[in-house]
């Protein structure tokens, strides 16, 4: 994987899933002997969205020191927001500013808060730095419209 606007491609590559895995299965996937940070984080964000809020940040914690502070406070905003702890998800959010997915998320966090101007701001932010071709700079384009 290239870039991180590869990774559901990646995601498909590297698993041959079409559907999450189980937690079984997960657990094998990501202690394999070729056990690797893209594995990990995948299942960090398999977790994540499957509800296994600890077992995700089990993982996560697991590579703090091995990736970037800017995406593990990413990764942990979006692990705050899926547990509904929307204030934590911004502040972590806040601590990857620059990162393009993180300012996304916050442009997401403040147009759910009610606040546009700070939305728009994000969103522009961060369309700066995506690719024109990926979806979710259209999909930013879109959001920004809704203000």
């Amino acid at each position: 994987m290239k870039n991180l606007w590869d990774l559901p491609e990646g995601l498909t590559g590297e698993t041959c899933w079409n559907r999450g895995p189980s937690l079984p299965e997960l657990e094998g996937w990501v202690n394999h002997p070729k056990q690797s940070l893209a594995r990990i984080l995948i299942a960090t964000g398999i977790c994540r969205l499957g509800g296994e809020h600890e077992l995700a940040e089990r993982y996560l914690y697991s590579i703090k020191g091995d990736i970037a502070c800017e995406a593990f406070q990413n990764e942990l905003g979006a692990l705050e927001w899926a547990k509904g702890s929307h204030k934590s998800a911004r502040n972590c959010w806040e601590k990857a500013a620059g990162l393009p997915m993180a300012d996304f998320n916050l442009g997401l966090a403040w147009l759910a808060d009610g606040n546009r101007n700070k939305a728009a701001n994000h969103f522009q932010q961060a369309l700066a730095n995506i690719p024109s071709s990926s979806g979710w700079h259209h999909l930013g384009e879109l959001y920004q419209q809704i203000n």
